[in-house]
């Protein structure tokens, strides 16, 4: 199948064909928990007249072509080839006006330093003290659909800041990787899905920074910005700690692939565990019970 008439494939029809289903129905928008992730929240839109779709968390969008590349993390003729799958599917709508891209919803209205007792609970919840988090997530003030929010947020490389509490999960700004230190000259780097993986690993090895500069995807879909940064700075080794979920398998897969260095798969250490939090909040629970019954 060629570009043109993979773009003809109804990003609708797409959808419920690989079993997801709206949430909700807004003039011509549908909007969907992510394909791309885990959420309770539908963050993820298409607008039916364009056939276009727009990530919130992923703060990015793009066409039909395109979401077949996030999807299956293929090149573009790799997506192309996978459209031949999905030639029976319905039409998407013809339309003369060129897909614009969606607009950040969210206005900022201050960034601050942590001292929201609300969002360091939700922190200590995921078994990481105030203390450790301060030096790296600030609180941001925010309004969406005029109504005023607050959240955790983690800075990018684009100077944008990845949102999190415990009713959200998004991105200000352009979606972008975070790295920590310095890369140049570095031997070694340890690579991590998300930066509440980060902070449990800080947590986990009781510093207050990472012994080797770090690098945070903030999405599995910035994994190839993070093996361009990796090859251009000849770093030695690689230490991933990925989730261990399909997505996670794969990128891990797609790291040793495609880099020199040697790349090691840390995830083993929380072996039975989705991530590397999870890992943390059941050890710390295990450590308070045998505190209390030992």
């Amino acid at each position: 199948m060629n570009a043109q008439q993979a773009k003809q494939v109804a990003l609708a029809s797409l959808l419920a064909h690989l079993g997801f289903a709206p949430k909700k129905a807004a003039n011509d928008e549908l909007w969907y928990t992510s394909p791309f992730r885990d959420e309770a929240d539908a963050s993820f839109k298409i607008n039916l007249k364009r056939n276009v779709w727009y990530d919130f968390g992923l703060g990015q969008g793009g066409n039909v072509i395109d979401f077949v590349q996030q999807l299956y993390n293929l090149d573009f003729p790799g997506a192309l080839a996978k459209f031949d799958e999905f030639s029976n599917l319905a039409p998407a709508p013809q339309v003369t006006a060129a897909p614009s891209k969606p607009k950040n919803d969210l206005e900022l209205i201050k960034l601050i330093p942590l001292e929201s007792h609300a969002l360091k609970r939700y922190l200590q919840g995921r078994g990481i003290s105030a203390e450790i988090a301060a030096p790296h997530v600030q609180e941001i003030h925010y309004r969406r659909n005029s109504k005023h929010y607050f959240a955790l947020a983690f800075q990018n490389e684009n100077e944008g800041y990845e949102l999190r509490n415990p009713y959200f999960k998004g991105v200000y700004g352009r979606k972008a990787i975070s790295v920590i230190g310095e890369l140049a000259n570095a031997s070694l780097v340890q690579i991590f899905e998300g930066w509440i993986d980060y902070l449990s690993h800080l947590v986990y090895t009781k510093s207050a920074s990472a012994e080797a500069p770090a690098i945070v995807l903030n999405s599995v879909a910035m994994g190839g910005r993070a093996i361009e940064l990796i090859k251009s700075a000849e770093i030695k080794q690689v230490d991933l700690y990925f989730d261990r979920d399909e997505a996670g398998i794969a990128l891990t897969t797609r790291f040793q692939a495609e880099l020199a260095a040697m790349v090691i798969d840390r995830s083993t250490l929380y072996e039975g565990y989705k991530d590397f939090n999870d890992f943390l909040i059941a050890s710390r629970s295990n450590q308070q019970s045998f505190r209390l019954h030992g």
